[in-house]
């Protein structure tokens, strides 16, 4: 994801924007396609000001670390509303 992001997506944008004349672009993605714009901006901020609006349908990450701990505290807090 991090190579089609840092790369692929940025060079895409650049293209984009230079076809067209325009300032920014707008970015629509599913899944991984929604990851791949997280990468994108977070590891290249430069293009922060490149787009205009990021729409993220369900974007793949992982919560590797906290997950346990986040099943604990919602099981002490909502765990007496569970049937």
């Amino acid at each position: 994801w991090h190579e089609f992001g840092v790369y692929d997506t940025a060079a895409t944008i650049d293209y984009l924007l230079s076809l067209t004349g325009q300032s920014q672009v707008s970015l629509i993605g599913h899944s991984m396609g929604g990851s791949v714009q997280l990468a994108l901006l977070s590891q290249r901020p430069e293009y922060n000001s490149k787009v205009n609006v990021v729409l993220g349908f369900a974007p793949v990450a992982l919560i590797t670390h906290k997950l346990p701990g986040l099943l604990v505290s919602l099981g002490v807090q909502y765990g007496n509303r569970i049937e």
